[in-house]
């Protein structure tokens, strides 16, 4: 008796909230759910430091969730890395190095925005992010990663996919 009771409950639960979890005001379908899919802006190098030569390279992929009230959040992930040589001692290729745990702890004491711009060059958004120290297997910083989301429309977003472009600023003042 008690399975009986237990399917008849799930039977009105489940679809109850799986229809709670689906309501927004974006039209769902395939325009939305190609905003979902995960994409990779590649890497894109900064020099940093007026002092300091060595660029930093900086990988981005973003995706956007639907929200209620035709609002929804742009999903992103960035690492902040030093770029290596190619080189044939696979070992030496993944070691950083002073230089490079020096740069990445400098860069990690700076406020960083991930700045989005529509095709017209206009700013849709300009987003702090905060970044956390990845260590490798030997406890050396290998680099920096962000991981969060902010709210963004889809209209917006989708300016941002059509031939918009995104860069970083950074203040490395007195902290």
């Amino acid at each position: 008796m008690r399975l009986g009771a237990l399917r008849a409950f799930a039977s009105v639960v489940i679809p109850a909230l799986v229809l709670a979890q689906t309501g927004t005001n974006e039209k769902p379908g395939p325009a939305n759910d190609s905003l979902s899919k995960a994409v990779d802006y590649g890497v894109v190098d900064f020099r940093m430091f007026e002092d300091e030569p060595q660029k930093l390279s900086f990988h981005l992929m973003t995706s956007w969730i639907p929200g209620e009230k035709r609002q929804g959040m742009l999903r992103y992930k960035m690492v902040v890395f030093v770029p290596k040589p190619v080189s044939f001692d696979p070992l030496e290729a993944n070691a950083p190095s002073k230089a490079d745990t020096a740069i990445l702890s400098r860069l990690a004491r700076c406020s960083i925005s991930l700045e989005l711009y529509d095709k017209d060059d206009f700013v849709l958004r300009s987003h702090s992010m905060q970044f956390k120290k990845i260590m490798d297997e030997n406890a050396q910083l290998d680099s920096l990663r962000a991981n969060d989301a902010l709210q963004i429309t889809g209209q917006e977003y989708r300016q941002f996919l059509n031939a918009g472009r995104w860069t970083v600023s950074w203040s490395c003042g007195l902290r």
